[in-house]
């Protein structure tokens, strides 16, 4: 998924003021379906993908305003997906189905691997992904998506999600409750017990020590030393099912599940690194997936054809819709990047902008060789940043980095 934003405006401070005004806020958006909907895939602001039942995926280029329903080679239910790029994608679920786009979704095509069921799809490169599923099943690839190969996990039970913090080190939630981390890229995983014995869904580490999983019956565990010790965080009532979480940044993340027998949907939020955990009941049906394009906007699926929408003028918003998407590399980035300006129009003086995701200014340089414009980290945490490349008073392109 890429992440862009553009300056924040004083306005935005403004409307904080406001009688009436909300800070955040999660909105249905009209689906058009009443098909179940698992997987969502946010690729900006405005293109985002959904997956579900019966093969069905959507996309919405208008920020959700209008969806409209692709044509998919399986009928089967489907998962997980995930977009390398705005134009290669992949979606994964029942009985082996793994589908393919390499144009944005206009057309979708089959890649036969496996019979067994897959629950999740992450590539944490444009080479390097990973597809989860029943059996243990792990699979690789290291070419974008053109072969697969089984990792070796050493466990029968179903695996739900992975979660990488750099290319050799990851971790992976299963059915059994028990965590699988790798040290190899995946190529082999160690299994070892957190204390749950229930199913665990999702799992998000926002630094090599700091991470959290869910799960089942309510469940949040939350370690500190790597995953080494898991913390009970919370419990929200036993009936809730929490499918997926994510995080924004290491302090802000976002929770989705619902009560199964009542089908109530619920939303958790976390301001203090998953310390403590807001509840949230948006009069939806259960909600199974989660995906933020940054800290102001995210999007999250359901049942019953749900999706929503949040919203918040904190941070980063829009100044010029104008303003171009600029590609970095290498992102994540642990102590520089570089910010590629092809078909950037740059006139005059050019500032270049880093923004955290609370919209605090963190560092200003005066650009003078615009054809290599290599950013350094210097001293600044881990975590989600946000930059603009402003000329002539304007905002001329905007882009995000994350620093590991």
């Amino acid at each position: 998924m890429n992440i862009t934003r553009s300056i924040l405006l004083p306005f935005c401070f403004l409307l904080l003021f406001i009688p009436g005004f909300r800070a955040q806020t999660w909105t249905s958006l009209t689906s058009g379906t009443s098909a179940s909907l698992i997987g969502v895939c946010a690729i900006s602001k405005d293109t985002v993908y959904v997956g579900g039942a019966n093969g069905k995926i959507m996309k919405t280029t208008n920020g959700g305003v209008t969806w409209v329903t692709q044509t998919t080679p399986t009928a089967q239910t489907l998962y997980g997906m995930d977009f390398i790029n705005g134009n290669v994608g992949f979606a994964a679920g029942d009985n082996g189905a793994i589908i393919k786009t390499s144009n944005g979704g206009a057309t979708w095509t089959s890649v036969s691997v496996t019979s067994s069921s897959l629950r999740s799809v992450r590539f944490i490169s444009s080479t390097t992904g990973f597809i989860t599923g029943d059996g243990g099943l792990i699979l690789k690839t290291t070419n974008g998506g053109t072969t697969w190969s089984v990792c070796s996990t050493g466990i029968s039970d179903p695996i739900y999600a992975v979660w990488f913090i750099d290319p050799t080190n990851g971790y992976a939630s299963s059915f059994s409750g028990d965590l699988l981390k790798t040290t190899n890229g995946g190529s082999t995983w160690t299994a070892s017990a957190t204390g749950v014995s229930s199913q665990m869904n999702t799992i998000y580490f926002t630094d090599p020590s700091t991470g959290t999983f869910v799960g089942a019956g309510g469940v949040i565990r939350r370690t500190t030393d790597g995953g080494v010790s898991w913390a009970t965080v919370t419990m929200t009532p036993s009936g809730d099912f929490l499918h997926s979480h994510t995080f924004v940044n290491s302090t802000t993340g976002f929770i989705t599940g619902g009560n199964i027998g009542s089908n109530i949907g619920v939303i958790l939020n976390t301001v203090d690194g998953g310390l403590t955990w807001s509840t949230y009941h948006p009069g939806t049906a259960r909600l199974c997936n989660v995906d933020f394009v940054n800290a102001n906007t995210g999007y999250a699926v359901g049942l019953n054809g749900t999706i929503l929408k949040y919203t918040s003028p904190i941070g980063i918003s829009e100044q010029s819709a104008t303003a171009k998407t600029l590609d970095v590399f290498p992102n994540p980035a642990k102590s520089s990047f570089t910010i590629s300006t092809t078909g950037l129009e740059l006139e005059g003086t050019v500032y270049f902008e880093l923004f955290d995701v609370a919209g605090n200014l963190v560092k200003k340089e005066e650009l003078v060789n615009i054809s290599n414009l290599t950013i350094e980290r210097g001293s600044l945490d881990a975590g989600i940043y946000f930059f603009t490349l402003s000329t002539n008073g304007k905002v001329a392109g905007t882009g995000k980095i994350i620093f590991e």
